[in-house]
């Protein structure tokens, strides 16, 4: 693990037809005689035929063999019609049981009380304790049409701390849930990494700043460092990756 992620952050600073003989004239005169024949005789048949069929009296069986076509006929497109139902009412299913992440803005948040001070998370293991300058814990409110089902739910996180003697901000969003504000994130191009997690990541020279962000379990993390050194960088990240 650690010689992949080494080429990571490495990774992260480096780029038919054949001829036939002509037949015997007798054979050719014959054939035009016998098709110039047939076809007089099949003509008047035909004729007859369709006489018959429209009137509904004679020889011609036109009448039954068109009533079993458009039974034919109608049969298929009753089937195709069903199919394309029983598609519709699948999509509609889909619709309905599945539902996408619910996406907040700021006026729908409310910060929880009593978090000022930050003990060790499961979730950031690359946080130190005596490292953390600001830590916050969100909730939706009553502006959230999903406030009454998700009510005392964390939906997002926020630490602001020092690494390598670099302050870092550092966003977290629970799966399920997503804060537009941080779809900028989403534009990185960017991608390093074979395995989880994905690192995302692109540098700011005139803000001075790099925007990094991957996913782990059921989190999403959005960083801010504020420096655009690459040493840092490296050092900052592999801290990161190698915690998890």
């Amino acid at each position: 693990m650690k010689k992949y992620k080494d080429e990571q952050l490495d990774a992260l600073f480096g780029a038919y037809l054949k001829e036939g003989r002509s037949p015997d004239d007798r054979v050719t005169e014959r054939a035009k005689r016998a098709l110039s024949e047939g076809k007089s005789v099949q003509t008047v048949w035909a004729a007859e035929s369709v006489l018959a069929g429209e009137c509904g009296t004679g020889h011609a069986n036109l009448a039954p063999h068109m009533s079993k076509r458009r039974k034919a006929e109608t049969g298929i497109l009753a089937a195709v019609l069903g199919c394309a139902l029983l598609l519709l009412g699948w999509v509609l299913c889909l619709q309905l049981f599945s539902s996408g992440p619910i996406v907040f803005n700021w006026s729908q948040l409310s910060k929880v009380t009593g978090t000022v001070n930050y003990e060790q998370k499961d979730f950031l293991p690359f946080v130190a304790e005596d490292s953390v300058s600001q830590y916050d814990e969100y909730e939706l409110n009553e502006e959230s049409p999903y406030y009454e089902e998700y009510e005392g739910d964390i939906v997002l996180y926020y630490v602001q701390f020092e690494s390598y003697g670099v302050m870092v901000d550092i966003f977290i969003e629970v799966a399920g849930f997503e804060l537009d504000s941080l779809d900028g994130y989403l534009e990185i191009d960017d991608c390093y990494g074979e395995e989880d997690p994905y690192l995302y990541i692109a540098t700011d020279e005139e803000a001075g700043r790099t925007y990094a962000y991957f996913g782990y379990d059921i989190y999403t993390y959005y960083l801010e460092i504020y420096t655009t050194e690459e040493s840092l960088i490296y050092d900052i990240m592999e801290e990161i990756i190698y915690s998890f």
